[in-house]
């Protein structure tokens, strides 16, 4: 049986419900939220989620990685939009209204992340594994921290950490800052 689809709005409302419950609670649970990045079940814990918003006004930035969509203004500030599923080697992530932009926790970063679907909160019983999922590619496990058990299936915990402190990550320049500061000095255009 699918999940109810919410609204970018109501989804972020529940998320903050969530935050609230995980600061309050003293039980042996974690809360995450889980999403579709490159067709893998994946789960970001909450501490590292801030909001979700639905994907209007992305504006593309010539010149970046294919993993960079293009910037996009959330009240008044701007965002690197990385797509999830092509930084991890996948397929473009089609602009439908299952698509959602999740805004990482850490809002210096200035980088939210598009992702297929977002799935659903999840509250976890137990402990997460470090055994990592069968269907993560080996190319991309170091972006992930593990996994956990839940409802039948694996997921697959992303480590916002790792993926934030990737090289890859905090390049999305496809010309490097020594090139484009030689073209605009001598006012070459590509």
């Amino acid at each position: 049986m699918s999940e109810p689809r919410f609204s970018a709005l109501e989804q972020t409302k529940r998320l903050l419900e969530a935050q609230r419950q995980e600061a309050e609670t003293e039980e042996d649970v974690w809360r995450a939220l889980s999403i579709e990045a490159r067709a893998l079940p994946v789960v970001l814990p909450i501490s590292d989620v801030a909001e979700l918003a639905v994907c209007e006004n992305i504006t593309p930035v010539p010149l970046t990685q294919p993993w960079v969509r293009g910037l996009t203004n959330v009240r008044g500030q701007l965002y690197t939009v990385v797509d999830l599923s092509v930084f991890l080697g996948g397929p473009e992530t089609r602009l439908s209204r299952d698509a959602r932009i999740v805004m990482l926790g850490d809002t210096s970063l200035g980088v939210c992340l598009l992702v297929t679907n977002v799935l659903g909160l999840k509250v976890f019983r137990d402990t997460p594994e470090n055994a990592m999922p069968d269907d993560v590619p080996g190319d991309i496990r170091k972006f992930f921290r593990g996994g956990v058990e839940h409802e039948g299936r694996h997921w697959a915990i992303l480590d916002v950490g790792v993926l934030s402190g990737d090289e890859r990550f905090l390049k999305p320049s496809r010309v490097s800052g020594s090139v484009a500061a030689g073209r605009a000095v001598s006012g070459e255009a590509d």
